[in-house]
């Protein structure tokens, strides 16, 4: 049964984990510290490590989970009482690809969301003519205000970022913000990582699409991934978004035949105490 991790656990968990956590968030010990109850132990080893998926949103996410794959459903379907004491409405499984659903529907889990991948080799992209003068600059965490405003207005409310998490991305990948007179009208956040480079976010206001910003933001982040050694670079989209989907068309991305979702459960569903 799961329950809240001790010393010794997150000792154990340090020693033998990954303890990078999605989005920039602190290391393991420091999630630990803050909020003991975020990390979730059984006796037998397996752990969970949960976050609120936005600030604005009362979800409960799983950042992480170390068990064998037959151990899902159980471990799964012991966390949405955890989520209900700690007030969410809802938890939510990591981003999978469809193919892995299987144990997190056994945990009573539906697919909320679904995503394309799309892949193309590292390298710059043909120079294109730009609608508007576009300047672009490194981005630091003083601008996670104006970004997460600007970010807001690009997404709907499940995908945007909050503060927290904007500021936690700037301090932890690479930012670049374009701006049209001064003011910031799109950004990207990129990550150079061992298996490749991997485009985290992009962005462009509903004012200034359609101008070639979004194209020259995506060839930028591709010529620093190429520099940085990555071969091929991914990034994941909303099926929905069919503007998305044809600038990264446009741009040689090729869209992988599975998708990966994102499963959702109440919780006030079943699911054992811990």
């Amino acid at each position: 049964m799961l329950r809240i991790a001790d010393e010794r656990d997150v000792r154990k968990l340090c020693a033998r984990i990954d303890t990078g956590i999605p989005g920039g968030a602190p290391d393991l010990r420091s999630v630990w510290e803050r909020a003991p109850w975020r990390v979730q132990v059984t006796d037998e080893g397996d752990a969970v490590i949960l976050e609120q998926w936005r600030t604005h949103l009362d979800y409960l996410a799983i950042g992480g989970l170390w068990c064998a794959d037959r151990d899902i459903a159980h471990i799964v379907g012991q966390i949405p009482p955890v989520a209900r004491r700690q007030g969410f409405s809802a938890v939510l499984s990591p981003i999978v690809s469809r193919s892995a659903t299987r144990p997190y529907e056994q945990a009573g889990m539906a697919v909320a969301h679904e995503c394309v991948v799309c892949v193309r080799a590292s390298g710059p992209l043909p120079n294109r003519t730009r609608r508007c003068e576009v300047a672009l600059r490194h981005a630091c965490v003083g601008d996670a205000s104006a970004l997460t405003g600007l970010d807001a207005a690009c997404f709907d409310e499940f995908w945007r970022c909050d503060l927290e998490r904007m500021g936690g991305y700037l301090a932890t990948q690479r930012g670049v913000v374009a701006e049209v007179d001064g003011s910031a009208v799109g950004y990207t956040l990129c990550t150079a990582e061992p298996e490749g480079g991997v485009i985290g976010r992009l962005a462009v206001a509903p004012s200034h699409r359609r101008l070639g910003i979004g194209y020259t933001l995506l060839g930028d982040a591709l010529e620093h991934l190429s520099a940085r050694g990555a071969r091929e670079v991914t990034l994941c989209t909303q099926v929905e978004n069919h503007a998305s989907r044809a600038l990264y068309a446009a741009a040689g991305f090729r869209e992988r035949a599975e998708t990966a979702v994102l499963l959702a459960i109440e919780a006030a569903g079943s699911g054992g105490e811990a």
